[in-house]
């Protein structure tokens, strides 16, 4: 999608793409171990609004529950670039237990109507991404246009940059 209208057929991308403003996508998230899993984005400044919203889990998916089953997909609403030309960074945390600050901000989150996080919660949101980032290993597959994240213990914190001008 690029300006509310339909402009080629969607297609499978692993992310390495360079997408223009207007331009519209999803993602596809899936674990091959059960799991919590939560997905923030954090875009770029809006007047009179937040940047920082949390996309999975929404008080209108999965009952509003962090939990993923190993392999079960989870498809977040469309997400729009808009804005000043550079990264939209996408933060995925994936662990074995509820994340205490996540949950907090979860609450947060689905009283906004973009999921949005402002004031304590999300100065705790940031610094708990700053502090646990994990190291791992995403492989970007062409073939079947897919991004493999891979890394150990009980819980993951990665960031994905995409590209936007």
């Amino acid at each position: 999608m690029r300006d509310e209208k339909e402009y080629q057929q969607p297609f499978k991308s692993n992310g390495e793409e360079t997408f223009e403003n207007g331009d519209k996508f999803q993602l596809t998230v899936s674990s091959s171990e059960p799991g919590y899993l939560y997905v923030l984005n954090e875009g770029p400044p809006e007047p009179d609004d937040t940047n920082f919203a949390m996309l999975y889990p929404s008080a209108q998916r999965n009952n509003g529950s962090a939990t993923v089953g190993a392999g079960q997909p989870v498809l977040s609403d469309w997400i729009t670039f808009r804005g000043p030309q550079g990264n939209e960074n996408v933060w995925f945390v994936w662990s074995v237990s509820p994340v205490t600050e996540l949950e907090s901000a979860k609450i947060e989150s689905f009283k906004h109507p973009k999921g949005g996080l402002t004031a304590d919660n999300l100065v705790a949101v940031k610094e708990f991404l700053r502090v646990n980032e994990t190291k791992v290993r995403v492989t970007h597959y062409k073939s079947s246009q897919t991004a493999v994240v891979r890394g150990t213990g009980n819980m993951l914190i990665t960031l994905a940059q995409f590209k936007h001008r």
